[in-house]
């Protein structure tokens, strides 16, 4: 069927068949474009303080093999963080058992000592990005878990951390 068979046949439906299609086609392209999460948790803090001993645990499935991931954290603060920066080790179990294991240091603050990240009802939120294009040849169950490596016991102004796992579009 060509281009101009499918124009004729749109011009000969009555009105009423024209709108619901295109309501159709635009509910589509507009679900299409919708960028859902493949995996979105947080963890909150009680007294909104990360005790340097609380290790966060994700999980989440991968069923691509050909997909890729950006994988970030999403930290949410409040004025009393004490702190410019927060070390954070994280480690990522791969389905077929593989570890991989590295160290970030998120910055919370600027350099004139503003803070970083989207003020929203005397919060701040922060997403950092930790891997970018991130892909597992394996299906099956990620794990990881990030342990605050701050040197105090308590880090005070940490309300809630979270993983955050989008499909990659920018590869496809």
């Amino acid at each position: 069927m060509d281009l101009q068979t499918v124009t004729q046949m749109i011009k000969t439906m009555n009105l009423s068949f024209r709108m619901i299609l295109a309501a159709i086609i635009l509910n589509t392209f507009f679900a299409g474009c919708s960028s859902k999460p493949a995996y979105y948790d947080a963890i909150s803090f009680e007294k909104g303080s990360w005790n340097r001993f609380r290790y966060l645990n994700f999980e989440f499935l991968t069923d691509n093999p050909e997909m890729t991931y950006d994988l970030s954290v999403i930290i949410t603060y409040n004025d009393y963080i004490n702190i410019d920066m927060l070390p954070v080790n994280v480690v990522m179990v791969l389905p077929g058992g593989e570890e991989r294991i590295r160290e970030y240091n998120i910055f919370l603050k600027e350099r004139n000592g503003a803070m970083k990240g989207e003020k929203k009802e005397g919060r701040y939120e922060l997403k950092v990005l930790l891997r970018e294009s991130q892909q597992f040849t394996e299906k099956g169950p990620v794990k990881i878990e990030i342990e605050n490596l701050n040197p105090k016991l308590e880090t005070p102004g940490v309300l809630s951390f979270g993983l955050l796992v989008e499909k990659n579009t920018t590869d496809h």
